[in-house]
């Protein structure tokens, strides 16, 4: 069995590319988005707590933790006030293809090193990024 140092298990603990997904807690009818107070066994609510707009998600993160990791509660708020005026949806599958790809790529680390080995990867990575970003404006 190999012996870790303190600062190994530090550094694991706080790289986020080492944590893993807790159990999520159980949530209350309130606490579920687009539910407006909806309860558990409430079968629509159900289904739209497991929709998932964020590509490449193959976690057991929600899009609302992911994009609470990413970006903060308060961007997670803002989403959810902006999704009640969504005509189409576009800039919202761009944004969220973004949020994917850098989702991927934070918990991936053989990505990580590709991106840093490969630059013109990364390039046309963040090409498509901004891409994305600038039809959103």
């Amino acid at each position: 069995m190999p012996a870790f140092s303190a600062d190994s298990v530090t550094a694991m603990s706080t790289n986020p590319a080492y944590l893993h997904a807790a159990k999520p807690a159980k949530k209350t009818g309130d606490d579920l988005p687009f539910s407006a107070g909806a309860r558990n066994d409430d079968p629509a609510a159900t289904d739209a707590v497991r929709l998932r707009e964020i590509p490449y998600n193959y976690t057991s993160f929600s899009d609302r933790e992911i994009v609470m990791r990413l970006l903060g509660p308060d961007a997670w708020d803002i989403l959810l006030e902006l999704r009640g005026e969504r005509k189409t949806g576009r800039s919202a599958r761009m944004l969220y293809e973004v949020l994917g790809d850098i989702w991927v790529v934070e918990r991936n680390p053989y990505l990580q090193e590709d991106m840093l080995d490969n630059p013109k990867r990364r390039y046309a990575l963040a090409t498509a990024m901004r891409h994305r970003l600038g039809e959103i404006e």
